[in-house]
């Protein structure tokens, strides 16, 4: 079998490591104004303009950890593009890439459910990094449901002419 080496962005959430693939990744952002949008999730925070562009953020912290963060200097937005959507996700630290092998890769060994986030664990010397699934995560019902609702409510707010 031979060794694939993915590079990853790791990023940190209440002191665990978390790895997505850089492919997914448009940008990272530090944290900036967000206007907040009623009935929705409490995992979706709102919306920003990211250089010219509104886009839904998440916290990952909530999806991930169930429990909101406060935000520090530390804090980061990923912009992520997968299955055709953009939207940051909010992230208590992101600054480090790096070379994962393929080898270096284990398979969660608890049965994973569709909810799951969870793609792998790769344990790199002292440390260990979970690998997150971005595909299932916007699949998620929660992310499902706000991007539904967002759609519609930034039809009706927004004049698009």
């Amino acid at each position: 079998m031979s060794t694939m080496n993915s590079r990853m962005i790791i990023f940190k959430i209440a002191k665990e490591e978390y790895a997505i693939d850089i492919h997914q990744v448009q940008s990272i952002e530090r944290m900036q104004e967000v206007t907040a949008i009623p009935n929705t999730s409490p995992a979706l925070i709102g919306v920003t303009n990211i250089r010219g562009k509104v886009l839904p953020l998440f916290d990952l912290r909530i999806l991930l950890s169930s429990s909101a963060t406060e935000n520090t200097d530390q804090t980061r937005i990923i912009l992520i593009d997968a299955q055709d959507k953009s939207m940051g996700i909010v992230v208590d630290e992101a600054n480090e890439v790096l070379e994962i092998s393929s080898e270096s890769i284990q398979q969660p060994s608890f049965t994973v459910d569709q909810q799951t986030f969870v793609k792998g664990v790769a344990t790199l010397e002292n440390r260990l990094v979970i690998l997150i699934d971005i595909e299932n995560l916007i699949g998620n019902d929660h992310v499902k449901q706000d991007m539904e609702f967002l759609k519609s409510f930034i039809k009706d707010e927004v004049a698009l002419d």
